[in-house]
């Protein structure tokens, strides 16, 4: 579960910066969105990964603390891609929970600054919303709700499956 929530972070950091610049439009070459996403963001280095977020950091979406956490948490999921033998038969999931924490952590801080700052202005079924009197630390973003979902049913209790499965319906 680990390694799926690192890439869904990882997914968080590239691609909406990506989706961002450029409009994924069926039949539609976005050349001049390709070339804006190259200059200012692939110039930031050559690993999309640290364009990402060398950007984001600019962006004051994240800090450097932030920065230096997501190198953390790389390191372990290479750590668990590598060594899972260790991990399973040594029982060697000390900072399994930690970093799980953590980048579930990060992932909502991203995600909610793309909803705040984009989302959100951009839909009009939210034009008449203050953003001031919104209670922005209960945003859930679809990462968030498939994450929350995932857990759960993990843990046995599949009431938030249920709610969403019957909600569709």
């Amino acid at each position: 579960m680990y390694i799926t929530i690192y890439e869904m972070l990882k997914d968080s950091i590239i691609n909406r910066i990506k989706d961002f610049y450029i409009m994924p439009v069926i039949e539609f070459d976005d050349f001049e969105g390709k070339e804006k996403y190259k200059s200012e963001v692939l110039s930031k280095s050559k690993n999309h990964l640290y364009a990402s977020i060398a950007w984001l950091v600019e962006s004051h979406v994240i800090d450097e603390n932030d920065k230096n956490t997501i190198e953390i948490l790389k390191d372990y999921r290479n750590y668990l891609a590598h060594e899972m033998s260790n991990v399973i038969f040594n029982g060697d999931v000390n900072e399994l929970n930690e970093k799980f924490l953590l980048a579930y952590i990060l992932i909502i801080k991203i995600e909610n600054w793309w909803i705040i700052n984009f989302e959100i202005p951009i839909n009009s079924d939210f034009q008449d919303i203050n953003l001031e009197n919104m209670d922005l630390e209960n945003i859930q973003s679809g990462k968030k709700l498939m994450i929350d979902m995932a857990l759960s049913v993990i843990s046995g209790n599949n009431d938030l499956l249920k709610a969403y499965t019957n909600g569709k319906n």
